[in-house]
C-alpha cells in the first residue's frame, strides 16, 4: 500500500486490498454465497480475514508448484 486518503489505504492490487480489509475489518462479513439461491436457504459466509487467509494459502500452494521465474 502506498498512501492513505483519510483513514482508507490506497490499494494498487487485489492482494493489497484483501490485506488492508483483513487488517481493518478482520471478522466483519465480506462475502455471502446463497448456495441454493434463496435467502432462507444454506449460505457460506466469509469474513475479510478469512478471504485474506485463503488467498495467501492459494498463493503459497501455487508458489510451491512452480519453478523459479514461472507464473
Amino acid at each position: 500500500m502506498s498512501s492513505h486518503r483519510g483513514d482508507r489505504p490506497e490499494c494498487r492490487t487485489l492482494v493489497e486490498l484483501l490485506r488492508a480489509g483483513a487488517e481493518r475489518k478482520g471478522d466483519a462479513l465480506l462475502y455471502r454465497y446463497l448456495r441454493a439461491g434463496e435467502i432462507d436457504g444454506p449460505v457460506d459466509e466469509w469474513a475479510y480475514g478469512e478471504v485474506d487467509r485463503r488467498a495467501r494459502a492459494v498463493a503459497a500452494a501455487a508458489g510451491e508448484c512452480s519453478r523459479r521465474g514461472e507464473r
